[in-house]
């Protein structure tokens, strides 16, 4: 049976039968239906109780589900909301057997486990069906995996509207959704633009062919202006945002195209490093006296969103100057990318009956393709500047686990890495000093946002420790501003962060968006350096010179040996006689050469590691 290949695409229908099949209980196979079938993670499951369970339609019956709002730990809102979820019936039956089967009253929960364990039982589950079907690439697919699984399911097998998948998943940006989109063929093309052609040549006299796109996300409202047609614009503006090579271009560019095609005022604004004041970079063919007039209302429909990555939708004020010519009024929209929040946009207009449904939706692409291309742009720049800006941040704020810790336990943390692992969860590889693991254990208990923590290894003078974090921190909220982190380190109540980006890239925005997180953050220092260039030549010799002969050569024998195959074209015993040295001895070598090769991809310099203690 053919399963999941990670190297040919991602989870199938088949393989996804696999691993249902993999599943010994019933509760583990409802665990997994609830993720690939629901769309739900696994805080969400963990969460579940049921009475949450409703009918959305009578006849025929059609159930769905009222996913509880689960905050950054894990924990749920027992009378929160966050959406509902559309329920298969053949999962709504399996949810209430189990239920009755297991005495579960209305407002208990089904899973009274941690989202950890549950993310657990899923790899068990497929690790088991791995097995069963010998195909190795089902025991990687993860709980995040199923989900997709659910989204490219819905979106490709059966084409259900985007908005619905994202409005039942709970994504909250159609970025999210992408991913799992079959890349338009020409076929696919010509059907999806069939509307707007007559049925015949004889038809084509009298066609109206300004009138709105008729598909859902351009369609414009029947209470909109029929002036108001956004496909020339938008063409102008993906053409504007292709171009532009800097931040404040992109801005420039949008404010530019918005008011030569469709408004009378538009702008983009950004929070400056206090916090507390707007920075207006405004495009407008209205004079400056009106801009002046509308700045403080303009002010409030910006910063009034206490998280405006939250906040997606279009705010519309009404009558914003009594004796304006913007009869329409004004409308302001976040400019995001994944959990960053790069401004607002707002734009103005004289059209009297402006921003219905279709507007807005058509205002709310837009936006996202601004922080897109804002994103990509910063991403850019710091991979081929020349020169790079130097950051070093200051962080206290007490919600951090790192920061509450090392003042309690007089200890510092020093971040080795950060690997993302599942939808908000991620492995942070910690060296601790100036306390012991068991300490460190004692609060992780009662910690909001670790989900687990074990040692890894241990120092003369501390240990290294791997902690499963879910939620933000600030290091995540850096990153998603395309900011590189150089090092983080946590101690007497304090996390020093140095980080770096493009030499042209807006530093307010990321300090904004950093404050906006963490209140009690600030950037203490910048310079900007001259970015040193490693030669393909001198790395290569450089890891030469890291490696003895006998790791070198086992890595070659190995390597062309085809031991890294898959499958194997050689074991490790035949390597080893071929070489003729013992299997451990060979092992040994390789596990050495293997840490090196690793060691100068991962790590940013090359000090030596701190003394071991002899634990094996």
């Amino acid at each position: 049976m053919n399963g999941h290949d990670s190297s040919e695409g991602p989870l199938d229908s088949t393989g996804y039968d696999a691993i249902l099949d993999g599943a010994d209980t019933f509760r583990e196979a409802l665990v997994v239906r609830l993720c690939g079938e629901v769309g739900l993670r696994p805080a969400e499951i963990a969460a579940l109780t049921p009475d949450r369970l409703r009918l959305l339609q009578e006849e025929p019956p059609r159930y769905g589900l009222d996913v509880p709002v689960v905050d950054h730990g894990g924990r749920s809102d027992s009378s929160g909301v966050d959406r509902t979820a559309y329920v298969p019936v053949g999962v709504e039956q399996s949810l209430r057997r189990y239920a009755t089967s297991n005495d579960i009253d209305g407002d208990a929960r089904l899973f009274p486990v941690t989202p950890r364990r549950l993310q657990m039982l899923v790899a068990e589950v497929t690790t088991r069906a791995s097995e069963k079907y010998d195909d190795p690439s089902l025991e990687t697919v993860s709980s995040s995996e199923l989900r997709q699984y659910f989204a490219r399911h819905a979106l490709v097998d059966h084409e259900i509207n985007p908005r619905v998948v994202k409005a039942v998943g709970g994504w909250h940006s159609f970025e999210a959704l992408e991913p799992y989109l079959e890349p338009p063929t020409a076929e696919r093309i010509v059907s999806a633009f069939a509307a707007l052609e007559p049925a015949s040549q004889g038809d084509a006299v009298g066609t109206d062919r300004t009138s709105p796109l008729p598909d859902d996300e351009t369609d414009v409202d029947d209470t909109a202006d029929s002036a108001f047609d956004p496909r020339e614009c938008h063409g102008s503006l993906t053409t504007a945002l292709l171009e532009a090579p800097t931040h404040e271009a992109i801005e420039t560019a949008v404010c530019d195209v918005l008011i030569d095609s469709v408004y009378e005022l538009a702008w983009i604004d950004r929070s400056t490093i206090s916090g507390d004041s707007r920075e207006h970079r405004t495009v407008s063919g209205e004079p400056e006296e009106l801009i002046e007039a509308t700045a403080g209302r303009i002010d409030g429909l910006g910063s009034n969103i206490e998280d405006p990555a939250l906040e997606s939708s279009v705010r519309i004020e009404q009558d914003i100057v009594a004796d304006s010519t913007l009869e329409g009024g004004v409308a302001t929209i976040p400019i995001t990318y994944g959990d960053s929040v790069y401004g607002v946009l707002g734009v103005g207009t004289d059209r009297s009956n402006a921003f219905g449904e279709g507007e807005c939706t058509w205002l709310e692409t837009v936006a996202r393709q601004v922080g897109h291309a804002i994103a990509a742009v910063r991403r850019r720049n710091l991979l081929f500047s020349d020169t790079v800006v130097e950051l070093e941040f200051h962080s206290r704020d007490d919600r951090s686990f790192f920061v509450e810790t090392s003042r309690a336990l007089e200890c510092c943390f020093a971040l080795d890495s950060l690997v993302p692992v599942e939808e908000g969860t991620h492995l942070y590889y910690m060296r601790v000093t100036g306390t012991t693991p068991d300490a460190v254990f004692d609060r992780v208990a009662d910690a909001e946002f670790i989900e687990d923590c074990r040692v890894i290894d241990t120092y003369e003078d501390g240990s290294r420790l791997e902690f499963v974090v879910s939620g933000a921190s600030p290091t995540l909220t850096l990153m998603e501003y395309g900011v590189t982190i150089l090092e983080s380190v946590t101690e007497a109540g304090s996390t020093t962060i140095t980080a770096e980006c493009a030499s042209d890239t807006d530093i307010r925005t990321i300090v904004g968006g950093l404050r906006r997180s963490f209140p009690d953050s600030e950037l203490v220092g910048k310079r900007t350096l001259e970015r040193s260039v490693q030669t393909a030549q001198a790395f290569h010799t450089g890891l030469e010179d890291r490696l003895t002969d006998r790791q070198e050569a086992s890595l070659r024998a190995a390597y062309f040996g085809g031991y890294y195959d898959w499958p194997r074209e050689s074991t490790a015993e035949e390597i080893a006689d071929a070489m003729g040295v013992s299997s451990p001895t060979l092992h040994n070598h390789l596990r050495k050469g293997q840490h090196e090769l690793l060691r100068t991809f991962f790590d940013a310099d090359t000090v030596e590691e701190p003394s071991r203690r002899s634990s094996r």
